[in-house]
């Protein structure tokens, strides 16, 4: 998912910089396939931090322009608490855009993995080197370590968001006092990070078993 970020965070840069752009333009500069840029820009759009418009020419890219009468307004305006939590919504739902987009190929990466060792046991590995072997399932193995040690990462940032959500509606009981508790929905982000670990624990683990 780090590649997948990198790419975004480089096409909205880009963006940035250029002011307007076509899809073509942005892949060739990017070095991505034009059918990803259009993809990325989608997720982009759909966040609010692009503009996407469908010419004749080809799709074009520009920055989201905040119109400077809700800017003026908002400057005026004392931060409040139900802004930043506006603003964290928005964060979630980001990241959430961004996993669902990434684990179509996530998934699709771990059935590949999984049909290359299903095809490895149809070989006579009599006639491969051993030490050869050895090696590769080595390499193997670390990469899955690193993989798992990500999955990690994400569900324990997670973990310290929800966290920060238990303990912040628990300040909000305890001031209130007498008024309903208010009662926060359920991140979907924290269900996403069921998804991932309930699916890619299996996939890595499973195959390294089986491949040896």
């Amino acid at each position: 998912m780090a590649k997948l970020d990198t790419s975004i965070d480089r096409l909205v840069e880009f963006v940035r910089l250029k002011g307007s752009c076509t899809v073509d333009d942005a892949a060739k500069s990017l070095g991505l396939a034009s059918k990803q840029i259009e993809e990325l820009s989608e997720i982009l759009a759909e966040s609010g931090i692009i503009d996407v418009r469908y010419e004749f020419s080809g799709i074009r890219l520009s920055p989201k322009i905040v119109k400077k009468e809700a800017a003026a307004s908002s400057a005026g305006k004392k931060d409040s608490a139900t802004d930043r939590l506006e603003g964290v919504k928005r964060e979630l739902q980001d990241a959430e855009n961004m996993f669902i987009f990434s684990e179509k190929d996530i998934r699709r990466k771990v059935e590949n993995a999984k049909q290359h060792f299903r095809e490895i046991e149809k070989l006579d590995l009599t006639r491969e080197n051993p030490e050869n072997l050895r090696r590769k399932v080595a390499e193997l193995d670390s990469s899955i370590r690193v993989f798992e040690e990500k999955i990690d990462a994400f569900e324990k940032s997670t973990i310290e968001v929800r966290q920060e959500v238990d303990s912040f509606e628990a300040q909000i009981e305890q001031k209130v006092g007498a008024m309903k508790a208010i009662k926060f929905p359920s991140l979907s982000l924290s269900g996403l990070v069921s998804k991932i670990t309930g699916r890619m624990r299996r996939r890595p683990g499973t195959a390294r078993v089986d491949a040896k």
